[in-house]
C-alpha cells in the first residue's frame, strides 16, 4: 500500500500546480496586455501611458468660467464648439476606417460565443462602402468615440440633420438614447479612479458659490491613438467600411 506521507505530498504538489496555472491565467490578462475578449491583433499596439485631459474649466478672479487649454487634433484641430468644417474633419480623421473586414481566424472567434447568434457577412450587393463581402466590426472603443460625435452633432441637430438623412427624429432620439447608455456602460466598465477635487468658486456674475471640478490629475491610460493608429493600418491590408 501506498504510504500517506505520499499521498498527502502528491495532493498538495498538485494543489500547488493547479494554483500555478489559475494564478498564470489571470495573470497574463491585465489592462497593460489585454483580456480574451479583446481584439487580438489589437493587443501589440496597447501602450499604457501616463497624461493629463484638456479641456479643464477655470475660473478668472471674478469667478468667470474659461477653458484655456481645449483638446486638439495633432493638426490643431479641435473637437469640440460651433459646428465647422475642421471639427467635422478632425472626427472623420479620428474614426476613419473603425469597421474592418474580420479574417477567417477572427470569425471563428467571435461565433465561438454560444450566447449570441453567429455573424451575418455584408455583400457588395447591399452597399458601395465596401470593396469584398465579408464580416466587418471593430474595437468597442471607436464605436464609443462614434457615440460622442453623434452627440455633438446632435447639439446642433439643425446643422447636421440633412446631413443625416437616415436619422428622422424619432430614429435621432433613439439612437441618441443607445449613445448615453453605451457611454454610461463604458464609463462604468473602464472606472477610472483618478480623483476629481472640487474647488469653491464665488462668481460675481451669478453671485453665488459655485464648486467646480478640477479634472486636471494625472491619468493612467491605454494610448486609445496608437490603438486607433493600428486599426487603420489593419483596415487597409483587409478592407474597411468606407464613412458616407
Amino acid at each position: 500500500m501506498s504510504s500517506p506521507v505520499w499521498f498527502i505530498t502528491s495532493l498538495v504538489l498538485l494543489s500547488l500546480l493547479l494554483f500555478q496555472a489559475i494564478l498564470l491565467v489571470r495573470t497574463s490578462q491585465t489592462y497593460g496586455v489585454g483580456f480574451h475578449n479583446e481584439i487580438a491583433a489589437l493587443k501589440p499596439a496597447i501602450q499604457l501611458t501616463e497624461t493629463r485631459f484638456k479641456s479643464a474649466i477655470l475660473t478668472f478672479p471674478n469667478g468667470t468660467m474659461y477653458v484655456p487649454d481645449p483638446s486638439l487634433d495633432s493638426k490643431g484641430r479641435l473637437y469640440a464648439g460651433p459646428p465647422s468644417d475642421e471639427i467635422d474633419a478632425a472626427w472623420h480623421d479620428l474614426l476613419y476606417g473603425r469597421y474592418v473586414r474580420f479574417t477567417d481566424e477572427e470569425v471563428l472567434w467571435l461565433n465561438s460565443d454560444s450566447t449570441l447568434p453567429s455573424l451575418t457577412p455584408i455583400t457588395t450587393e447591399q452597399t458601395r462602402r465596401i470593396n469584398e463581402t465579408g464580416y466587418y466590426g471593430g474595437p468597442d472603443m471607436l464605436h464609443s468615440l462614434h457615440c460622442v460625435n453623434s452627440i455633438r452633432k446632435h447639439l446642433d441637430y439643425d446643422h447636421y440633420a440633412n446631413r443625416m438623412p437616415m436619422f428622422k427624429p424619432a430614429l435621432e432620439r433613439l439612437h441618441i438614447n443607445h449613445c448615453l447608455e453605451q457611454l454610461r456602460q463604458a464609463i462604468l466598465c473602464h472606472g477610472d479612479l483618478t480623483p476629481v477635487t472640487l474647488k469653491p468658486v464665488w462668481n460675481e456674475e451669478l453671485g453665488m458659490w459655485i464648486l467646480l471640478g478640477e479634472t486636471e490629475r494625472q491619468h493612467t491610460c491605454r494610448d486609445g491613438h496608437a490603438i486607433a493608429k493600428a486599426w487603420r493600418e489593419r483596415a487597409t491590408k483587409t478592407g474597411y467600411l468606407r464613412a458616407e
